[in-house]
């Protein structure tokens, strides 16, 4: 997963990053994470990049919205380490109520 985000931020942060179409975009982002990828790993095409990196985008965003609710109670006293980790057992208690 960590090699995947480098990839897509690499990506998205190039000069080319705005003038390509979407084939070509996640051809690129394939194509850096199957070289900085560790030797051992399967080669990914970028279809098979394109889904991991919308699952990963989709549940970091559940976590940052988790996140900004536990920012939003203004809890005085409270550390950012401690508002993080309610934030983690928020995010949890939302998975455990969709099965």
């Amino acid at each position: 997963d960590k090699v995947l985000i480098a990839a897509w931020a690499n990506t998205s942060l190039d000069i080319v990053g705005t003038d390509q179409n979407r084939d070509a975009y996640w051809a690129r982002i394939s194509e850096y994470y199957n070289i900085h990828k560790e030797s051992s790993w399967p080669e990914r095409n970028p279809n098979a990049i394109n889904c991991c990196y919308t699952l990963i985008n989709r549940e970091t965003s559940k976590f940052c919205g988790c996140l900004q609710q536990i920012l939003n109670k203004e809890e005085s006293g409270r550390t950012i380490a401690e508002k993080t980790n309610d934030a983690h057992i928020l995010f949890k208690e939302m998975d455990v109520k969709k099965t």
